[in-house]
């Protein structure tokens, strides 16, 4: 009886995993459909709200990846827009 049941349940596991992924596998057809939205092709740009005050930062770039570093920078303002440094200088 034991091994119907450990049987049964790697059956149910398995037939779940494939359910899983035959579902969340990925048409390569474009949808033609009514329903879908005119906005599917827009993405959301990022906001950048203006600094309040001078924040003494600048752009530090280690292996690719792009940061802003504080206190070594006097009279400067950095921002990160999509993963890209902006330096300005404090008004």
């Amino acid at each position: 009886m034991h091994a119907l049941v450990k049987r049964t349940l790697v059956f149910t596991l398995l037939l779940t995993l494939v359910a899983i992924a035959l579902g969340s596998s990925r048409s390569t057809q474009p949808l033609r459909s009514p329903y879908v939205s005119a906005l599917n092709s827009y993405t959301v740009g990022t906001a950048v709200a203006k600094p309040h005050k001078c924040s003494n930062t600048g752009c530090l770039t280690l292996q690719g990846i792009n940061s802003c570093r504080g206190g070594e920078y006097p009279g400067t303002n950095c921002v990160l827009v999509n993963q890209q440094c902006q330096v300005t200088v404090c008004p």
